[in-house]
């Protein structure tokens, strides 16, 4: 019915619109016909309810006429046979008392003839017989019977007559009474006639015809029944017609569904080009939603939608596979990922799709950043299509290229010139969109140096930069610090580094970033340093620790500092190091300068110097600047046999009330404490609990009460040319220069011994644990560990308890016969010294159990030389474990 050439109204107005309206006039028509017969008899109907209403009213008032009539004829009727029933009654009840006189009369009658015809008839035989005679005679003496029988004839006969006359009395008062009701009746009968003929007159009243026109309206309710059936029959025909235009319409319409359909799925289309801004393909969209491809009715909605997208693209030239990349990324039901995969390595798709996106203005790209090659290259390496994912791969890309700007200026700003430099396409290049920010630009950044650096040892050098550039932002720092320490070339660098910064801060030099490349130490210097050097290697391996556990530390102070506390604790919460802090306090003045500038480092104690003018040199400083000083005032105290230090409170006090100055910080920090180091020097340490502002605030203060004391005292004494200078110094071979024995051998020259070092050990062992003590001691190369632990006695690596315990026997373990004992054993077993026998106990868990009987025999016999008597088994297991079991935990001393 319908062609594809064909339009679908005109079919629509020609099967289904035309035949019906054909039909709804031939409807119409018949409607009017019937409608005109229908009014005629309408207006019969109403003509007749007005004529049966009229005799209606006839009606009604001759039944109130008929109404009345019968009233009174009922009325009349009741009267009369209320005055027959009265009558009967009276004649009935006259009847019943003649009746009754009569029978009394007659009985009374007949009784009396009884007695008199029973008295003539023989009394005397009767009583004879009756009342004890033998004979009785009838009739006298005639018949002559016997007594017996003859009583009982004569008295039955007397009952007979008797009986015969109650009847015959009652039958004449019957008589006489039915002559008496037959009057009765009569009259009766006359009543009941007259009844008769009124009900008769009211029957006739019943009875009366009326007019039958009033059911006249039949015929015109037949009329409309056959007007009714005609116009069914009419319709129903119209139905007939409406049954043959059905399938026409259901096709009309399934063609219109289809062209809705058609219309909406350009509409959606419409949608999706609009979603992705391009707009110049709106009217070819509706230039084919006009036209429907008729072939495909019926078809699935994927179907239409394809010829829909497959006729756009083919009228606007438009690439059919992106066409469907964009509507099965706006349906979202639909995956894209076949269709991304298929786009990603076509070139000349990603190149339009690039510029689409580069235009589309929900994804505000920054056009000055971001040119459609680029985009190109991002879309190339997008895991799947998303504008979400695109955007963030944008952003990914556009803050790496800002920051990779940012980090070119500041090594510029460093005098470190990047030569060869990332394009931006070489960027995108480098990113790997499914890692992080911080990985991705840690790639590209390193990329960028390995190939501008023009250095030995470049690994080296790009991991320490990267380290010491990128510490600074918390998102990097970890990577970068463990990036660096697996590189220990990176790690040498990173010391050189802050060496560097050390040395030029002291020296009041401007520091750059590229000075570690021509003024530092090499990677290769730094190793040797390490090797030689007991604090560097230490500092290396706390370093290269903390940088492994993602840890920066700016300088080598603070690396220093941290070393020193964390091993100081260890030193303090461990038993087995008890010996290890008694050996090294003996050797703290030992060390050199570079270890005491370590403790200093670590904000253990500041040290300072007071220098004055050389003619105040005498007077000032020996009367009045030495007065406030613990060492000189006399105001300190030290347990004999101790490092431990106590103030004399009277002193103190006394010192207060004289001259109003405070010698003590808190009751054990002394504010003052120094000595002489030449005539116009005083060296001194301050406490870590101090400040050195502070510090030089007070003794200005302090000083300037003193003098006015003076003053007071002497008003006539005069202070000329006086001045003196606080200084605090680093004690460093970068701090300080001192004349070597060149000159002295080739200028003839003598020199004073100023051992600054020994001076500032003796000083600031009041203000050190032993634990920081020992930490301190070993960075030096002047102490050795191996010598100091050698020289220990046997009664040292007892612990307090055992020592406590077993104290009459502390003489005989701290004999040096003793220690030299446990060597020849030690040796007959193939171990050459403490260190050795520390290393295999740790190793090998069996070696204890086998010199535990070499030593108690040792023990045993020198005890027995000793003091002739025979050392306790129980107490000898004692000393043995004891002395196995520190030497084992002194194990990791070797590393420390």
């Amino acid at each position: 019915m319908v062609n594809g050439s064909s339009d679908l109204d005109s079919e629509f107005e020609k099967h289904i619109i035309n035949p019906l309206e054909d039909e709804l006039k031939n409807l119409k028509i018949n409607l009017s016909e019937n409608g005109t017969k229908l009014e005629t008899l309408d207006k019969s109907i109403q003509s007749k309810h007005k004529d049966y209403a009229n005799g209606l009213s006839i009606y009604s008032n001759e039944l109130n006429t008929y109404r009345n009539e019968v009233v009174t004829k009922i009325t009349k009727c009741l009267n009369s046979s209320r005055n027959i029933i009265d009558s009967g009654k009276k004649i009935f009840n006259n009847c019943i008392d003649h009746f009754y006189n009569q029978l009394l009369k007659n009985v009374a009658l007949v009784s009396f003839l009884f007695i008199v015809s029973v008295f003539f008839l023989g009394i005397r035989g009767l009583n004879t017989d009756v009342f004890g005679g033998n004979h009785t005679y009838l009739l006298g003496n005639s018949f002559p019977i016997n007594s017996k029988v003859s009583n009982m004839l004569i008295n039955l006969l007397l009952v007979l007559l008797y009986i015969v006359a109650i009847f015959l009395s009652v039958y004449i008062s019957r008589q006489k009474s039915k002559t008496k009701l037959k009057l009765t009746q009569e009259s009766f009968t006359t009543n009941i006639n007259a009844l008769e003929n009124d009900t008769s007159s009211i029957r006739q009243l019943k009875d009366k015809p009326y007019s039958t026109d009033l059911c006249s309206i039949d015929s015109e309710n037949k009329k409309k029944q056959e007007v009714f059936r005609e116009f069914a029959n009419s319709f129903q025909d119209s139905i007939t017609v409406f049954k043959r235009t059905i399938p026409a319409y259901r096709e009309i319409n399934e063609m219109e569904k289809y062209r809705e359909k058609w219309h909406l799925e350009c509409n959606k289309l419409k949608t999706v080009v609009a979603f992705f801004g391009l707009d110049e393909l709106k009217d070819i969209i509706d230039n084919v939603g006009k036209t429907p491809v008729i072939k495909l009715k019926g078809s699935d909605d994927r179907t239409i939608k394809s010829s829909i997208i497959n006729s756009v693209c083919e009228r606007a030239f438009f690439d059919e596979v992106l066409m469907n990349l964009f509507v099965s990324y706006y349906e979202e039901s639909r995956k894209t990922e076949n269709i991304w995969e298929q786009i990603k390595v076509d070139n000349n798709k990603l190149h339009p799709l690039a510029e689409i996106l580069l235009k589309l203005k929900k994804l505000n790209f920054d056009k000055d950043v971001l040119t459609g090659n680029i985009l190109q290259k991002i879309l190339a390496k997008t895991q799947f299509f998303n504008l979400t994912l695109i955007t963030n791969n944008v952003s990914l890309y556009i803050r790496i290229r800002k920051f990779l700007i940012n980090y070119r200026e500041k090594l510029h700003n460093e005098n470190i010139f990047l030569e060869i430099q990332l394009n931006d396409e070489e960027i995108v290049e480098n990113i790997s969109f499914e890692d992080t920010f911080e990985n991705n630009f840690l790639n590209v950044f390193c990329k960028e140096l390995h190939q501008s650096l023009n250095v030995n040892f470049k690994d080296a050098y790009v991991d320490a930069l990267v380290a010491i550039i990128l510490n600074q932002d918390i998102n990097f720092r970890d990577e970068v610090c463990k990036i660096a320490s697996r590189n220990d070339e990176a790690v040498y660098v990173l010391m050189a580094y802050h060496d560097l910064r050390k040395q030029k801060g002291e020296g009041n030099e401007q520091f750059l970033l590229s000075n570690i490349f021509d003024q530092g130490e090499t990677p290769s210097q730094m190793k040797e340093k390490i090797e030689i050097d007991q604090g560097s290697k230490k500092t290396y391996q706390y370093f290269k620790l903390g940088l492994s556990r993602g840890e920066w530390y700016e300088s080598s102070q603070i690396i220093t500092q941290k070393m020193i506390k964390e091993l100081s604790d260890r030193i303090d919460h461990e038993q087995k190091y008890r010996s290890l802090k008694i050996a090294f306090t003996k050797v703290l003045t030992k060390v050199n300068i570079n270890t005491l500038d370590k403790a200093v480092d670590a904000g253990l104690f500041s040290v300072y110097l007071i220098l004055t003018s050389k003619p105040a040199k005498g007077r000032f400083l020996d009367n009045i600047v030495d007065k406030l000083s613990v060492r000189s005032n006399k105001c300190e105290k030290r347990k004999k046999g101790t490092s431990t230090r106590s103030y004399d409170t009277d002193i103190v006090e006394s010192f207060k009330s004289k001259f109003g100055i405070s010698l003590l910080f808190d009751s054990s920090t002394p504010i003052y404490d120094f000595e002489k180091y030449s005539a116009s020097t005083r060296i001194g340490i301050l406490d870590k609990k101090i400040s050195f502002t502070t510090f030089v605030d007070r003794i200005n203060k302090d000083i300037e009460k003193l003098l006015k004391a003076e003053n007071e005292k002497d008003p006539t004494k005069k202070w000329e040319d006086i001045g003196f200078i606080v200084l605090r110094i680093s004690p460093s071979k970068y701090s300080f220069g001192i004349m070597n024995e060149k000159i002295e051998k080739t200028c003839n020259v003598t020199s004073t011994n100023l051992d600054i070092a020994k001076k500032i050990a003796t000083l600031a062992s009041d203000y050190l644990s032993d634990a920081e003590k020992t930490v301190i001691s070993t960075f030096d190369n002047t102490v050795n560990l191996v010598d100091i632990i050698e020289q220990l006695t046997i009664f040292d690596f007892m612990s307090p308890v055992v020592q406590k315990e077993f104290s009459k026997y502390n003489s005989f373990l701290k004999d040096e016969d003793l220690r030299v004992s446990i060597y020849k054993c030690l040796e007959e077993n193939g171990i050459d010294s403490f260190k050795q026998l520390s290393i295999f106990l740790h190793h090998d868990k069996e070696l204890k159990n086998k010199l535990k009987n070499s030593f108690s025999s040792c023990l045993d016999s020198l005890y027995f030389t000793k003091r002739r008597s025979r050392l306790n088994k129980s107490t000898q297991e004692v000393f043995v474990n004891e002395f196995l079991d520190t030497l084992e935990s002194l194990n990791e001393i070797w590393n420390m």
